[in-house]
């Protein structure tokens, strides 16, 4: 199974690089042959990578002792001028608090949406806007 679906085979141009991309089915992430195929964005060079990116998207809860690192970073609103609500979690308060990011930029510490943040950064925190 490809990436989202897509059948990378035809952009071949020689050997293939094993990558890992998250299979929604199966909830995890999994390896496939990339041969320089740039169609889906669901393509990771690491395992820790894939699953960074994705077992919070699969709703898998995600096991961690402490907060990830990118949950210690203050919030970084972007560089652009566009809206985008989204939440940042803050490690003085233990909570996941709404932001506006602006759309390019920033760091790590910005999620779509509370459930993303506390699933990443907590195992109990207060939701505030």
């Amino acid at each position: 199974m490809q990436p989202n679906g897509y059948d990378c085979s035809q952009w071949q141009n020689g050997s293939s690089i094993p990558r890992y991309y998250y299979d929604l089915k199966m909830r995890t992430c999994a390896t496939f042959d990339y041969f320089e195929c740039k169609v889906s964005l669901n393509n990771f060079i690491s395992l820790f990578e894939c699953n960074e990116h994705c077992r919070v998207a699969g709703y898998q809860r995600i096991n961690v002792t402490k907060p990830s690192v990118y949950c210690r970073l203050q919030p970084d609103f972007g560089d652009c001028h566009n809206y985008h609500p989204m939440f940042y979690y803050d490690i003085t308060t233990r909570s996941c608090k709404g932001f506006s990011y602006g759309g390019c930029g920033g760091n790590r510490n910005k999620f779509e949406n509370a459930q993303k943040c506390v699933a990443v950064c907590s195992g109990i925190v207060n939701l505030m806007n």
